[in-house]
């Protein structure tokens, strides 16, 4: 157990050995961070592709088959721009009035 502790002693007071454990730490805290950001990103990407499908869902019901044109413009439309949608699925006289812009 001794030796062990002062290899440890050793290996800690070597400044290239403290250099590239930071640089370790630091890839590692990159990553983690990295993976993070790319999860709340699929996240909100997930819910903004459901808010779409929903959106032509109340389209479909109530003006009948939306075409492929009206359907991509709801998939690439911003969540804003969906909400808005949405909200107008109620009052419209047809799909025009909803994705008027």
């Amino acid at each position: 157990m001794a030796n062990a502790v002062n290899e440890l002693d050793r290996i800690s007071s070597d400044p290239l050995a403290r250099r590239r454990a930071q640089e370790r730490e630091d890839s590692i805290r990159m990553y983690e961070d990295s993976l993070a950001v790319s999860h709340r990103e699929g996240k909100a990407e997930g819910k903004a592709e459901g808010k779409a499908e929903l959106v032509i869902k109340l389209l479909t019901l109530r003006f009948g088959a939306v075409d492929a044109v009206n359907a991509e413009r709801v998939r690439t439309a911003s969540p804003a721009e969906l909400d808005t949608f949405a909200e107008r699925v109620l009052s419209a006289r047809d799909l025009d009035d909803v994705l008027a812009d």
